[in-house]
């Protein structure tokens, strides 16, 4: 009587257990070609694997495919076995295999208003758009108006929030300017995308406008979808504002330790984003080097609250510090 593991060695032509150790045929032998092939991959893992152990298998075929540039996305379980399978929301599989086929939708360039629940017992993403349109209609013509998300907007100089963590800082730096503030909390790419479509600016008509957007999509979205929705925001500024100048932050640095996911996210958009400007008309501000430790690659101590992306007021003034000396060479003032 042949045994069950006899029976599988014997099904794949090995012999014995000596030769089928020896088989040169498993993907960790043959990654160069796997990665010439040009294709993504993802691998959905259970930490605690013990019949297919990460250690031995995954993990040495993931460090071999970066090494070589390839294409591989990793979803690491923690505590999870060698069971069950998937996800308990397989929606990262889903999107994987959607973007890996060409038939995702790019939602971070889809024009879209924030009307989803976000404020808990607040006022919520229509009143703050509403604000913000009270705000640039009774101000007049601007220097500068800061677009953005909940860091932008706790700058303050709004009705609903007339003072933020960033006020006395931006003050203090842009005395000389007269600026406007239009972020709203929890905003992605696509919510700035439909304000700045649906804004109108008329009133206002900002000299310059400094755009810090992207980090919130950084949980739903890759690198790649976030820069593209952070360049539909600018097409859309130059449609709606061609006289203004644009400058660019994009997302600020995010994650506190330089290994997190949000860190790597913010490292690849970056390294994008910055081919977007010209020095005509958009301009480029990147304050990481006051945000983040040169030493350690961690957050600078006292910049950020505990989340590793709101910004304390020692944080502001080091945004702001980089901000400003772009501000005044674009406008010559």
């Amino acid at each position: 009587m042949v045994s069950g593991r006899s029976s599988l060695l014997l099904s794949v032509g090995f012999v014995s257990d000596e030769q089928a150790l020896t088989w040169k045929g498993n993907p960790i032998d043959k990654v160069p070609q796997i990665v010439q092939g040009g294709y993504p991959m993802l691998h959905v893992v259970g930490d605690a694997d013990s019949v297919v152990p990460v250690s031995e298998n995954t993990a040495i075929f993931e460090k071999q495919v970066l090494a070589l540039n390839g294409n591989i996305t990793v979803i690491h379980k923690p505590g999870v076995g060698h069971h069950p399978h998937s996800l308990p929301n397989p929606t990262p599989i889903v999107d994987f295999i959607l973007k890996a086929t060409h038939k995702q939708v790019q939602f971070a360039t889809v024009s879209a208003p924030g009307s989803e629940y976000r404020f808990g017992n607040e006022t919520d993403w229509w009143d703050n758009y509403n604000d913000i349109q009270h705000i640039l209609d009774s101000m007049g013509k601007l220097d500068v108006l800061l677009l953005g998300n909940s860091i932008t907007q706790a700058i303050g100089h709004r009705r609903l929030e007339e003072k933020g963590a960033g006020t006395h800082a931006f003050d203090s730096a842009l005395s000389a300017y007269k600026y406007g503030v239009a972020g709203i909390r929890g905003d992605r790419t696509q919510n700035l995308l439909w304000r700045v479509r649906h804004t109108n600016f008329s009133k206002a008509d900002p000299a310059v406008v400094v755009v810090t957007i992207g980090v919130n999509n950084f949980r739903d979205d890759d690198a790649n979808d976030v820069v593209a929705g952070i360049q539909s925001v600018l097409k859309a500024i130059a449609i709606k504002l061609p006289k203004a100048k644009i400058i660019l932050t994009g997302p600020l640095p995010a994650g506190n330790k330089a290994s997190d996911d949000y860190r790597r996210k913010y490292q690849q958009v970056h390294q994008q984003i910055q081919q977007m400007v010209n020095n005509r008309n958009s301009f480029f501000c990147d304050p990481s080097k006051s945000l983040i430790d040169a030493g350690s690659g961690n957050l600078a101590d006292g910049c950020y609250r505990p989340d590793g992306i709101h910004l304390t007021d020692k944080g502001y003034t080091a945004w702001v510090g980089a901000l400003q000396p772009v501000i005044k060479q674009v406008l010559g003032k």
